[in-house]
């Protein structure tokens, strides 16, 4: 594919020299893989932008690490459940940083619980309930879905999760099972009033 032509004068009419001609056609191949080069970082710019704005779009919370474990991707719902600006750490400072916790709402996750670190040791993980308790923020309760993230060779890359927040549906639940329990409070005591 042509991407450019160089052209170049001479005031003296000459022959044309065989070296200079060979110098100039490595001038063009190495400026022609640059213009290649700029092309495709342009192009995977866009594409990254694009896929960004995608997962920004998307409601449920969605984090990623690396191979090594570290935080690498969160989109806007996550930063949104979390309070915190995306920041890399490593795994062993997932559950401090993040303020996660067991579905107690209390226990603090040991590195071992939490999802993102299961699905990165390859296991897949399917509606694990957690809080997340951000110091500036409502706790919040979350199903995490996840897996290890593969290549096409099989090698791992690192590791998704996606976060979904039930807290207004536990929230309805607590509410059901006291209207529950205040109706069998309500015939026990009509039950009683008979006798």
């Amino acid at each position: 594919e042509v991407v450019g032509v160089i052209e170049f004068f001479s005031h003296n009419m000459q022959e044309p020299d065989a070296d200079l001609l060979k110098m100039m056609c490595l001038i063009g191949s190495q400026i022609g893989q640059f213009i290649d080069r700029r092309r495709a970082a342009a192009l995977l710019q866009k594409e990254q932008e694009f896929l960004q704005a995608v997962l920004d779009n998307i409601e449920e919370g969605i984090v990623a690490c690396d191979a090594d474990g570290v935080l690498t991707l969160f989109n806007r719902a996550t930063r949104k459940l979390h309070h915190l600006p995306q920041t890399p750490l490593p795994a062993d400072r997932w559950a401090e940083q993040y303020d996660l916790y067991l579905p107690d709402g209390k226990t603090r996750m040991r590195k071992e619980d939490i999802p993102l670190f299961q699905a990165l040791q390859g296991r897949h993980v399917h509606d694990v309930e957690m809080v997340i308790a951000p110091k500036d923020g409502a706790p919040r309760t979350l199903l995490a879905s996840g897996q290890a993230l593969v290549d096409a060779n099989g090698r791992k890359q690192g590791a998704v999760v996606v976060l979904h927040d039930i807290t207004e549906r536990r929230r309805l639940e607590a509410q059901y099972h006291q209207a529950q329990k205040m109706e069998s409070i309500g015939h026990l005591a009509g039950g009683v009033a008979h006798d």
